[in-house]
C-alpha cells in the first residue's frame, strides 16, 4: 500500500507453499495468476518458501528492497486497478540500499537514537574538518569539542590519519597513538574510552551508539576508524530488526553499511566481540547459531 494514499498500492506479493512444489497444476494456476494480475497492471513479487527457510534475513532484505524501489519509482496502482505499464523491479541488494532516505529528514541529529533509527536510513559519517592553518595537535583539540557536540566519537586512529594527511609531525602522531592521554585529557575536556575512542566528556560515554554510514568521500578508510560503539550499534539493529540473523549475515550488513568490499579476521573478531558484550550484558541470545533480542 502506498504509504502516503490508502487508496493505492505499490506491490503485490505472493508466497508460494508446499502445494505449489507438489503439483504441477498449482504451479500452473499460481503463474496464470501473476500472468492476469500484472496484465492488469499490478507489480508482482514473489517470495519462495525455500528461500525463506534457507535465508530468512537475506530473503527478508530482498523484499524490503523490492519494496523501497517500488515506492522509489513512483509505480502505483489505484483501487479501481488502472492498468500501468509493468516495471523491472530488482530483488539484489544493491550498494545504496541504505541511502534510499535520509535521516536528518525524518529526525534531528540530536535525537537519533539506536531504538528509532533503522538500517535502511543510517545517517552519514561527517569528517571532522579542522583549521588548515593549524600547525600542532593542542590547536586542533580546540575545535574537536565543537565536532564531537555535533556528531558522534571518533577513534584515536582515525583522528591519527586526519593529522597525518596534513603533514604533521611522524613523531608526535605515533605519541598520539601510543599514548592518547598524553594529548586528550580533562584538561582538554575530552575523553578517551577503553576502545580508543574519543568523546566530548565522560558523560557523554554510551557503549552503544547510532552507527553512522561510510561513503567513499569520507575518510574513515580502514577499521580502526570505526568506533566500537557503532559496531555494537549495528549488531544490535541487525539483530533487533530481522529474525535470527547469523554472525555471517551481520557482517555482511557491516560491509554494506561500512563500505567494504571484503571482511577479513579483524572484522570478524570484532563483530564477534560485540556480540558477545550484547550477550552478556543480556540484551541478546544466540540459538542454534543466530541471534534473536533476549526475553
Amino acid at each position: 500500500m502506498n504509504p502516503t494514499n490508502s487508496t493505492e498500492y505499490i506491490l503485490g506479493i505472493e508466497c508460494d507453499g508446499a502445494q505449489y512444489h507438489s503439483s504441477r497444476t498449482a504451479r500452473e494456476r499460481d503463474r496464470l495468476r501473476q500472468s492476469v494480475l500484472e496484465g492488469m497492471g499490478w507489480n508482482i513479487y514473489r517470495i519462495w518458501s525455500t528461500d525463506w527457510i534457507k535465508d530468512p534475513f537475506g530473503a527478508r532484505e530482498r523484499l524490503l528492497q523490492a519494496v523501497a524501489s517500488a515506492i522509489q519509482s513512483g509505480f502505483m496502482v489505484n483501487s479501481r486497478m488502472h492498468k500501468k505499464n509493468k516495471i523491472e523491479c530488482s530483488t539484489d541488494l544493491e550498494e545504496d540500499f541504505f541511502i534510499h532516505e535520509e535521516v536528518s529528514e525524518l529526525l534531528p541529529d540530536d535525537n537519533l537514537t539506536i531504538e528509532n533509527v533503522q538500517l535502511q536510513n543510517l545517517p552519514k559519517f561527517v569528517d571532522f574538518c579542522p583549521n588548515t592553518k593549524f600547525s600542532s595537535i593542542d590547536e586542533v583539540l580546540t575545535e574537536l569539542p565543537e565536532y564531537l557536540q555535533d556528531n558522534q566519537p571518533i577513534t584515536v586512529d582515525y583522528f591519527v590519519q586526519l593529522l597525518r594527511d596534513r603533514f604533521f609531525d611522524e613523531s608526535v602522531l605515533r605519541k598520539l597513538k601510543k599514548v592518547p592521554s598524553l594529548y586528550i585529557s580533562a584538561e582538554t575536556g575530552l575523553f578517551t574510552d577503553n576502545y580508543g575512542s574519543i568523546w566530548y566528556d565522560d558523560k557523554d560515554y554510551e557503549f552503544m551508539t547510532v552507527p553512522r554510514r561510510n561513503t567513499d568521500e569520507n575518510e574513515r578508510g580502514n577499521t580502526n576508524s570505526i568506533c566500537f560503539s557503532e559496531v555494537i550499534g549495528l549488531c544490535y539493529l541487525c539483530v533487533k530488526s530481522f529474525y535470527g540473523p547469523t554472525t555471517d549475515e551481520i557482517v555482511n550488513q557491516y560491509k554494506q553499511v561500512f563500505n567494504y568490499k571484503r571482511a577479513g579476521k579483524g572484522i570478524n573478531g570484532t563483530i564477534s566481540s560485540a556480540l558477545d558484550l550484547l550477550a552478556n550484558k543480556k540484551m541478546i541470545i544466540q540459538r542454534v547459531q543466530k541471534w534473536y533480542i533476549a526475553d
